[in-house]
């Protein structure tokens, strides 16, 4: 699976991006994400995207997951992001540079 994360706002208003692939990931690491992601429904979570205004110089989670041809695209507000999927975010931010795509 591919993921890919853009994260934006807090009190600077600095952009991250990440993204991985669990296909090259060490296996521990690919069944830690994959666990966490078989706890949420991504189909669901995007049609019920945090579109509202997130809490003042909060972070905005841009999310794109990708499996099998199917495409699963998720914005959330900090406060909107379920726990099941805080490995995942986790593991991005690990990864995370500045800038957006292509930065």
């Amino acid at each position: 699976m591919h993921i890919a994360l853009q994260r934006s706002g807090g009190l600077a208003g600095i952009s991250l991006s990440a993204s991985l692939d669990t296909e090259q990931l060490p296996p521990e690491e690919a069944t830690r994400l994959h666990t966490a992601l078989g706890r949420v429904d991504l189909a669901e979570l995007a049609s019920q995207a945090d579109t509202g205004p997130g809490m003042a110089d909060g972070f905005q989670y841009d999310l794109t997951f990708e499996q099998g041809g199917q495409s699963h695209q998720v914005s959330l507000a900090e406060p909107a992001v379920p726990e099941e999927l805080r490995p995942v975010i986790d593991a991005l931010m690990a990864r995370a540079s500045l800038g957006g795509p292509g930065a």
